[in-house]
């Protein structure tokens, strides 16, 4: 008996050894893919598909000429965030679009690695699903991009998901939706005690969808999450941001096309200047874009 308890007792400690050790190869192999970036003159972005549309990044880098690192992807969730935050350097730049979907997924990508310096926070927190998420990062990857992934132009409205799935998104009991804030505030925190300059930007819906998001199980929790956000930074500057355009400016009913991307970063962009002291939100046309 003693002699089987030894070997299950060297086979859980060996177990451990070697999964300390592949996380820090996987860890390290990572900062190398990822190597320090330029701070000056650099714009760190994270969101999801929302962002990933929203953002006209060529115009940042030709017109404005900054440096642009977009960690925007299609599925975005809180792991893939808070890698975002240990990667992002001291003093950037950072725009951020923690979307509602985002928080209201239950099933996000999570494919941009593993943010070992969270997991103690995510045990905590009771939000951790750790073996689909390795096996999604088993091998590291570069987490960042500079290459605009805009919709072309269409004079309809493409139609990829019914307006009942966000019906079901918005009005679900998703317990974990709490745990991912928390995650989230996490991540935040980290960027904040980095000393990072961060502007918040809403994307817009269209108004199909304006019926959904105005009264719904989950608008109190995401409303509460924002208030937290705001105690936490401090000073906040919000601002919503009017467009107009004869063109139609949505590609479907939660993503701008390329016309709206434009337009809304020009908007953006040429009216702020990232002062340490502060940090800003952007709303456009109210929530809502045709």
């Amino acid at each position: 008996m003693l002699k089987f308890i030894t070997k299950v007792f060297y086979f859980f400690f060996l177990a451990a050894i070697i999964s300390v050790v592949a996380l820090l190869l996987h860890k390290f192999l990572f900062n190398n893919l990822n190597k320090k970036h330029p701070v000056s003159k650099s714009l760190f972005i994270w969101g999801d598909s929302q962002a990933k549309a929203g953002f006209d990044l060529s115009y940042l880098k030709d017109t404005l000429n900054f440096q642009v690192f977009s960690a925007a992807y299609g599925g975005q969730g809180v792991y893939d965030f808070l890698v975002f935050a240990e990667t992002v350097p001291e003093n950037s730049q950072v725009i951020l679009s923690i979307s509602q979907l985002a928080q209201l997924r239950e099933k996000d990508k999570n494919r941009s690695g593993i943010p070992l310096s969270f997991l103690f926070k995510m045990i905590s927190v009771g939000y951790y699903d750790f073996i689909p998420v390795m096996k999604k990062n088993l091998m590291p990857k570069s987490l960042f991009y500079s290459t605009s992934g805009l919709y072309p132009y269409k004079d309809s409205l493409t139609f990829h998901e019914p307006i009942e799935k966000f019906e079901i998104i918005y009005n679900q009991d998703n317990y974990s939706v709490d745990k991912k804030n928390k995650l989230y505030m996490a991540g935040l925190k980290k960027l904040k005690s980095k000393n990072c300059s961060i502007v918040f930007v809403e994307f817009p819906f269209h108004p199909l969808l304006s019926p959904v998001l105005s009264e719904n199980k989950s608008k109190e929790t995401i409303d509460k999450f924002w208030l937290d956000v705001s105690d936490m930074l401090g000073c906040i500057i919000y601002d919503t941001i009017y467009i107009h355009s004869e063109k139609r400016l949505m590609h479907d009913l939660t993503h701008m096309n390329e016309v709206g991307a434009e337009l809304f970063t020009k908007e953006i962009f040429n009216n702020i200047y990232f002062p340490r002291d502060q940090h800003y939100y952007f709303k456009l046309n109210d929530g809502f874009v045709e």
